[in-house]
């Protein structure tokens, strides 16, 4: 089942945390697979508490939703290395952040593909069928990374082809135009400051969608406007 291959070495890995749900045992016709893929490099160091928070508050707004059974979430970090995060029901979602080092964005994007499709692979081998969205924050360009900005721009386009939703935060002055070169859809980017505010408004903003989403598919609709429009 194994279709997408990843060239990234994820060094000092805790397999458990990469795991996903076993595709066997989810017992719906459909689910969402949410993916975080956050950027911990050393500039995202101020705002590390604050993104913790940010995760707490996204993991209790999907568990107290009427969605809360139907969707999946994995967060996974790129810093000097890239981190991944399982798929899993939301009680087990991870909300421990920290940052330091560099910016394997191309990296992440390129290995979260591969897993991601992978997974996908393996819920409809097994009767489910998937909707699936990622969600990516950064603060910057990559800096570091093994995959070229081709590479990622070809993952972007797998993603699309098996229509995932691909929404992009772009943190800070710093951080513009990033997306639109690896061909991420403009509905789906959003431009904030840095700052707490914007940052704390963008993960609340974050959940809605995810959870808008996640029931439009239920119901066998889309969400017109891009992801970011609930």
């Amino acid at each position: 089942m194994s279709k997408y291959t990843s060239n990234v070495i994820v060094a000092g890995l805790d397999e458990s945390d990469a795991e996903n749900m076993d595709a066997q045992q989810i017992d719906l016709a459909r689910v969402t697979n949410f993916g975080i893929w956050l950027d911990g490099s050393g500039s995202m160091y101020d705002w590390e508490q604050i993104v913790r928070d940010c995760l707490e508050k996204v993991k209790n707004a999907i568990k107290n939703s009427k969605q809360a059974d139907e969707i999946q979430v994995g967060v996974t970090r790129f810093d000097s290395k890239v981190v991944p995060g399982g798929y899993q029901p939301i009680d087990k979602m991870k909300t421990d952040y920290y940052a330091g080092g560099t910016t394997l964005l191309y990296d992440c994007i390129v290995d979260g593909t591969a897993r991601l499709l992978n997974y996908m692979n393996e819920q409809h081998a097994y009767g489910t069928t998937s909707n699936s969205i990622v969600a990516i924050l950064s603060d910057g360009k990559d800096l570091g990374s093994h995959n070229k900005k081709g590479d990622a721009k070809k993952a972007i386009k797998e993603l699309h082809d098996d229509e995932v939703t691909v929404a992009w935060i772009a943190f800070g002055d710093k951080a513009r135009g990033i997306a639109e070169e690896l061909g991420v859809y403009p509905d789906d980017i959003k431009n904030v400051d840095a700052t707490e505010s914007e940052l704390r408004s963008i993960f609340d903003l974050m959940s809605k969608s995810a959870i808008s989403a996640s029931k439009a598919a239920n119901e066998g609709n889309t969400v017109a406007g891009g992801f970011w429009n609930v």
